[in-house]
């Protein structure tokens, strides 16, 4: 169990972004290991069986992100559930999972956005993030702290980062307007865009994202 992840080992940059409303339970395989009680406790314990129906069975099935309402009947409260799994030695499954009241509102307007490098986590304010990437499977931030990996999907990003701030350029990439240093056209017309320093970078223009994109910065 010492090689599972901990939920006090990372309570801290839990802090950094969850409202106090939120309870915070950890499972592994089939059951909870973990629970920290917010103002919204559905009254888990260690050793409590997963549930089928709940954010964590689905999170530990699927092996992804998860974000859903769940009715009393699974823990006898209603929640809204945010799902996340976590990386757990060879042959185990691991989920966290932030559980808020269903009528909460959701978090769409995130100023932090939680980076992992190896087993260390990053809170990162969303002004100092240059752009979002999404190759092999996993989604990737580029900041002035440094590249990291994070939960979200590029569509989940778009929903819950600051309305205006975000511009998706490309299936792959997500790009901070702030950051945008220019734009030029290659020989074949198509759009590229280039981020300022310290993370000057040329990033493609999907033809389908030309006309949003000249739309947002108006040119």
């Amino acid at each position: 169990m010492q090689d599972l992840p901990v939920l006090s080992e990372i309570e801290q940059v839990l802090a950094e972004w969850i409202p106090p409303a939120a309870s915070v339970a950890l499972a592994v395989d089939e059951q909870y290991v973990r629970y920290k009680p917010g103002e919204w406790d559905i009254r888990l314990r260690p050793g409590d069986r997963v549930r089928d129906g709940s954010v964590a069975a689905r999170v530990l099935q699927l092996g992804r992100r998860i974000e859903t309402d769940v009715d009393e009947r699974v823990y006898g409260l209603p929640y809204h559930g945010k799902g996340y799994p976590l990386h757990a030695p060879e042959g185990r499954r691991a989920a966290l999972v932030v559980i808020l009241p269903q009528q909460y509102p959701r978090l769409a307007q995130r100023r932090v956005i939680v980076g992992r490098d190896g087993d260390v986590w990053h809170p990162i304010p969303v002004e100092d993030i240059a752009w979002f990437e999404s190759y092999d499977k996993r989604t990737w931030l580029h900041s002035r702290q440094g590249r990291f990996t994070t939960v979200f999907t590029l569509t989940a990003l778009e929903a819950e980062l600051p309305e205006g701030m975000f511009l998706r350029i490309h299936r792959s990439f997500l790009v901070n307007i702030h950051w945008i240093h220019r734009i030029t056209r290659d020989l074949h017309g198509a759009l590229w865009m280039e981020t300022r320093d310290p993370l000057a970078q040329r990033l493609p223009v999907a033809h389908g994202c030309t006309r949003r994109v000249r739309e947002v910065l108006g040119f």
